[in-house]
């Protein structure tokens, strides 16, 4: 799975620098989540080899910079959904970019495996702090509670 920004022109002559680079990776699907049309074309991208099942795929425009771009895959034909988010942030402004993650807090469903908790009561050298306080886990590091095991939600 690869996920790209800054596809910029790839929806011109039928998405054709989209599809080159779907071959040149090796993918067997490709979305292109279009960029909002405020003077720019940098859209993102997501491509999937042959063991991913693409279920859904989407863009959302009207909060972001350029845009976001989602896709629900399934590995393997597990049963298991993965979500995946490729957002391409505000590259101008650090209040914008703060604005922008702000939802990215709620877009898992409840029950789903998540890295961060809500606030620990004490935190380790291995976890660093997120914007709203929680803690998140670094790839590889122990949980430093029970509560970083647990979902995030709503």
């Amino acid at each position: 799975m690869y996920a790209l920004q800054e596809g910029n022109f790839w929806d011109v002559l039928g998405n054709r620098r989209l599809q080159q680079a779907r071959g040149d990776l090796g993918a067997s699907s490709a979305f292109l989540a279009k960029a909002n049309t405020t003077g720019h074309r940098f859209h993102t991208a997501l491509f999937f080899n042959h063991r991913w099942n693409v279920v859904g795929e989407g863009a959302e425009r009207n909060k972001y910079h350029h845009v976001l771009g989602w896709a629900t895959a399934r590995l393997d034909n597990h049963p298991a959904e993965w979500n995946f988010r490729n957002l391409h942030l505000s590259p101008i402004s650090p209040a914008h970019r703060t604005l922008e993650v702000e939802p990215l807090q709620t877009l898992a469903a409840p029950g789903a495996a998540s890295p961060c908790s809500s606030p620990t009561p004490a935190p380790s050298a291995s976890d660093t702090p997120n914007r709203t306080g929680a803690r998140c886990r670094r790839p590889g590091a122990a949980p430093t509670s029970s509560a970083a095991t647990t979902a995030s939600g709503s």
